[in-house]
Formats: structure tokens, sequence, C-alpha cells
């Protein structure tokens, strides 16, 4: 059975003994602290302590890795995190360290045509410039369709892969 004890009216806890009863690490514990800016309210024996009420928003709104949980903040608070995170990757699109997808798919849509335009002509190339038979061309014609066939499965998996579940699809 669990010990009940009465708190003071004013609980200050020093972060070891935040770290005690929530057996959540110190350093955890003074990380989620210092990032949600909570002060101390006092010394106690040369150390720091902090009220209870004022750390526990701080320490339980922050996930495991200490990073603050925005399903967790309220309604208004939870606004301003988005905002702040819309904002933030409308500045990395505007300095290009972001690129929409529609331009990269753009831009490998052409790499890759031209790839395959280049394979599909090399069998002609070599037959009329090298003087290569045409046994050999037919191995080669061979080979440049199993890897164009192999590339585009490829892609067609990877893109599989990027897609974003839709929700209910099972």
């Amino acid at each position: 059975m669990a010990e009940i004890t009465d708190l003071p009216r004013r609980c200050e806890l020093s972060i070891r003994q935040l770290a005690l009863e929530t057996r959540i690490d110190r350093d955890a514990i003074r990380h989620r602290l210092t990032a949600a800016n909570v002060r101390p309210s006092g010394q106690r024996g040369g150390y720091p302590v902090f009220r209870l009420r004022d750390c526990l928003p701080a320490i339980y709104l922050a996930g495991p890795d200490g990073e603050i949980d925005p399903g967790r903040l309220p309604p208004h608070e939870r606004r301003a995190h988005w905002q702040a995170v819309h904002e933030a990757l409308r500045v990395q699109e505007r300095a290009r360290e972001l690129i929409p997808r529609l331009e990269v798919e753009a831009c490998f849509a052409s790499a890759f045509k031209q790839l395959v335009h280049f394979l599909e002509t090399l069998p002609d190339h070599l037959e009329r410039d090298g003087s290569v038979p045409r046994a050999a061309l037919a191995r080669i014609d061979t080979r440049i369709d199993a890897l164009r066939n192999d590339l585009a499965d490829r892609l067609r998996l990877e893109a599989a892969k990027a897609e974003p579940e839709e929700p209910g699809a099972a």
C-alpha cells in the first residue's frame, strides 16, 4: 500500500527530490525545468528549490526526450506552437534549406528521363559508332531492359514507403 504524506501548503523540492518522486533522471528534470523557464523559488542548504506547482506542468508536458508534446498543451499554447513550427518551415523554404516536394519530383523525373533515354539509345550508338556485333547488342539491350525495370520497381517501392498512410486504412 502506498504511503500517504501530507504536503505543506507551499511544497518546495530540490531537483534531487523531484527526481526521486517522479522517477525521472535529475538531468532530465533540470533540462525540462530550464526549457520551461521555471525559476527557483528559493534555496535550501545552498541548493535551489522549486515550487511543486510550477514544476509538475514543466515535467509532465514534456515527452521522455524532454521535448514538449504539443498534444498535451492547452489549446491556445498548442496553436502558438504550431504557428511557430509553420513559420520555421516557411523560413527554411525561403532559405532553400527545405525544397517543395513537387520541385524535387520534377528534378528527379528530369534526371531519370535523361538516364532512360541514354540507356535506350546506347545499343544504337554502339552498333552505329562502335561496330559491336549483333549478339553482343542483344545481350546489352536485355541487360539495359532488366536494369531499367529493376530501377522502376525500386522507385515504386521507395515511393510506396514514403507515402503517408491514410487514416482508417488497414
